[in-house]
């Protein structure tokens, strides 16, 4: 077995995947809007985790839309992406899209943000050392977003 050399980690986005099981499913054999949330909020603490490598709490979720039914049975996707750092907070955008088994396409069944804050051992906040570099207009486009939905002014 080779050996591969350590690589930093500081990575902005993450992509977790999943397959809807029926007891992740309401009587519709319909994914239950709070097992989607509650994976969306795992993939936006992994990512937050990833991003500033300090553990991370959830401190609030903004605009959860569910814009398609997911069935029992699909593979479903998570895009988690950092797109906002302030002292001691991260938001990330999560992302859920949903595929069939044998589907050859996919489709952005749920959309979400998540508010992250970093914290010590004893849970306190502390500062997220890393501010995220925009790369982008759609970075850009995002961050600002996501400033307005933290209540600061551009």
């Amino acid at each position: 077995m080779s050996e591969t050399p350590d690589t930093p980690c500081f990575c902005g986005e993450t992509r977790m995947c999943e397959i809807v099981f029926p007891e992740d499913t309401n009587p519709h054999n319909t994914m239950f809007g709070g097992r989607a949330l509650q994976l969306m909020d795992k993939a936006a603490g992994v990512a937050a985790t990833r991003y500033c490598h300090h553990p991370v709490v959830t401190a609030s979720s903004d605009r959860t839309n569910f814009t398609v039914p997911i069935p029992q049975g699909a593979i479903i996707e998570f895009v988690a992406r950092v797109v906002y750092t302030g002292r001691t907070s991260i938001v990330v955008k999560v992302e859920l899209f949903c595929e069939g088994a044998l589907a050859t396409h996919r489709t952005l069944a749920t959309a979400g943000y998540f508010t992250m804050v970093a914290v010590d051992a004893n849970l306190k906040p502390i500062p997220v050392i890393e501010p995220l570099v925009i790369e982008s207009d759609e970075a850009q486009a995002e961050w600002d977003a996501a400033k307005r939905m933290r209540g600061r002014p551009k």
